[in-house]
């Protein structure tokens, strides 16, 4: 008898995941295509564009709140690479936004050899259409890479799950090591893996292992030498081994965002929303109501069917014991029930182990494993003859709940709107050329002040170059409050005399892609060199084997500073 997995059914095209595919990828397209650009953007962009406008190419990512630097150049090739064909910030968005089909398609090509057809569709509806996707879908953001990495990582493990084969372990090898110079949450998946490889899920070819991490860490040879140069560059941590363990706390953290990422919720910062830059006063307090109660209330009333799911999952824990539930089971569905509780005890061993607090995009690289219990649960539901209605209906309204999410972020959201309050959009202190190159700038004019942000890696704005009065830009504005229009100096080239709000937010942005923040900015701190001309900041070639150039630019806390 053919085993379940080798049914031709499972395996041809299915309109209702096509059709769950298009609608989720049409809003991605809107997300992303409205989206603006913030502080930790702005870190991409110019590592991006300094590999296209000038050939140089940063070993280094984006700064970390407690110091150094991201390891790796991977995040400047990811970026450079869409716009390299369509010079333009939403660019990188878009190739942000492929890698995601990319995950899509390569879980669906798992699921429909493991899973029923059902099951298959359902973990579409929930998976596609997650608001954590979407909102991950529509910015340039380091964790919206990792979806891939966590794709990738499920379905070598499925591919190997009888027998070792060299290319799959090659992928899950190279997948964990790019993946930890994007996002060092990928630990997860490394904990991960190493328990599947314990409870038998998975069989490893060791010369693929090696083969992968010998090309990632090759990688990983400009920003050695980088770091041999500039010590400063290395990443550190403030906390200490096991906190979750000892505070307790942050591993209850780490289970709530687990399943929290099968809800539709958003997160606290993401659910600001100001409609007053698209509907104007009159509509924008009833369409602000209507957000907050839909993500605020029905968001966090959602939280209860994956944790309904979960349990549901974990039922026979008491009679079967941990060993057993976390074991080989025969089938492909009991191999993917599997498959999740192995990721969820992972990520408590390593939310445990962690030395810093957990957020909520550490775990975006789970985001699969942390929804496939609806799927699963759903569909054995489905099977009963009474509630098969029921979860229909709940699979309709989830599907419609979340339509409705995305387009709440797209007009309201503040990653996606120009202006209204707590938008992203930050004061800068001067002009660049890449902010006009990339049209960032004519997406949504920024104010410019002497205590406004800066990218970590352009050199700062030269405060005795003549500069030209600015054309007036739309600034973030307190609710309740208007916006009084004052000259404000700039070095746009060629303007004229403009004004600008002075209720526009300044400073530093308070995020950042390695320790924490909240992806709206970067927590390196910018300090000043005074000027001396025994000092001066010159370029630091990087050599690697081919001529890739890593240049210092003068700039924040990796600023090199050599003797003239």
């Amino acid at each position: 008898m053919p085993s379940p997995a080798a049914d031709p059914r499972r395996r041809r095209f299915d309109p209702v995941v096509a059709a769950v595919f298009v609608l989720g990828l049409l809003l991605s397209l809107l997300l992303a295509l409205r989206s603006q650009v913030g502080g930790d953007q702005l870190n991409l962009l110019a590592r991006g564009w300094l590999l296209l406008a000038r050939g140089e190419w940063l070993p280094y990512g984006n700064p970390s709140s407690s110091g150094g630097a991201v390891p790796g150049g991977v995040t400047a090739l990811l970026v450079a690479a869409p716009m390299a064909v369509w010079r333009h910030h939403r660019a990188a968005v878009l190739g942000l936004l492929l890698t995601q089909v990319l995950a899509f398609a390569l879980l669906d090509c798992w699921l429909r050899e493991a899973l029923p057809r059902r099951q298959r569709r359902l973990f579409a509806v929930v998976y596609w259409l997650s608001p954590w996707r979407l909102l991950l879908s529509g910015f340039l953001w380091n964790p919206g890479y990792l979806l891939l990495i966590g794709a990738v990582h499920a379905w070598s493990a499925w591919r190997q799950r009888e027998q070792a084969a060299f290319w799959p372990s090659f992928a899950l090898a190279l997948a964990l090591g790019l993946g930890f110079q994007i996002h060092p949450s990928v630990t997860l998946l490394g904990a991960a893996t190493m328990l599947l490889l314990f409870t038998g899920h998975v069989r490893l070819r060791w010369s693929g292992v090696a083969a992968g991490l010998l090309v990632s860490a090759a990688t990983l040879v400009p920003w050695a030498l980088a770091v041999w140069r500039e010590p400063k560059l290395l990443p550190v941590s403030e906390g200490f081994p096991f906190r979750g363990l000892l505070l307790v706390f942050p591993l209850v953290r780490g289970i709530l965002y687990w399943l929290r990422h099968g809800s539709l919720e958003l997160p606290q910062a993401e659910a600001r929303f100001d409609f007053t830059p698209e509907l104007g006063d009159a509509w924008a307090r009833p369409a602000d109501l209507f957000a907050n109660g839909l993500v605020g209330w029905v968001g966090t009333a959602t939280i209860l069917l994956p944790l309904l799911a979960n349990l549901w999952l974990w039922r026979r824990l008491r009679r079967r014991g941990l060993a057993e539930l976390l074991g080989v089971g025969l089938g492909g569905r009991a191999w993917v029930a599997g498959y999740v509780r192995v990721c969820f005890v992972a990520a408590l061993l390593t939310y445990a182990a962690a030395p810093t607090t957990v957020m909520w995009w550490q775990g975006v690289s789970l985001l699969h494993a942390a929804l496939l219990p609806l799927a699963l649960w759903a569909g054995a539901l489905a099977r009963r003859r009474r509630r098969g209605r029921m979860v229909r209906i709940a699979a309709w309204s989830w599907a419609t709940c979340a339509v409705l999410i995305a387009l709440l972020l797209a007009f309201g959201g503040r990653r996606h709107r120009c202006g209204g309050e707590d938008s992203i959009v930050l004061p800068l202190r001067g002009d660049h050329s890449m902010l006009h190159d990339l049209q960032i700038y004519e997406s949504c004019p920024f104010e410019i002040r002497p205590g406004g942000w800066w990218p970590d890696v352009l050199p700062e704005p030269n405060p005795q170059r003549p500069r030209a009065a600015q054309p007036p830009v739309r600034s973030p504005a307190v609710a309740g409050t208007s916006a009084s229009n004052v000259p404000v100096a700039s070095t746009r080239p060629g303007g004229g005399v403009g004004m600008f709000p002075t209720t526009g937010r300044g400073g530093a942005s308070p995020g950042s892609n390695f320790g924490g923040g909240g992806g709206g900015g970067s927590c390196a701190a910018t300090r000043k060199l005074p000027a001396s001309p025994a000092v001066s900041c010159r370029s630091v070639s990087v050599p690697a084997t081919a001529v890739l150039k890593s240049r210092m630019l003068p700039s924040a806390s990796l600023r090199v500073v050599t003797n003239a």
